[in-house]
């Protein structure tokens, strides 16, 4: 199991996930090949899951539709998967 930090690319600012100590990545957003250590992480993830949830999260919060996506009130009761991220 792999750990995975979520970073932005720092051409075009889309938000990715990426393994730990991968050195490099092509952005699939824009296509260009970018350096990921020294980038600074906006999140931890334990496995693919779980950084594919945080990207989906910062991503509706960088559109700043977060509040009616992922609070419990504008959810269907028993949904929880992204609790742990509010």
């Amino acid at each position: 199991m792999s750990t995975y930090k979520i970073v932005k690319c720092p051409y075009c600012k889309g938000i990715l996930a990426v393994k730990l100590h991968q050195k490099t990545k092509t952005c699939t957003y824009c296509g260009k090949k970018f350096k990921v250590l020294p980038l600074k992480a906006l999140a931890l993830a334990r496995d693919s899951e779980e950084a594919g949830l945080l990207v989906k999260y910062l991503k509706a919060k960088e559109a700043k539709v977060e509040e009616f996506l992922y609070r419990r009130k504008n959810r269907p009761e028993g949904n929880n998967d992204y609790d742990q991220y509010i």
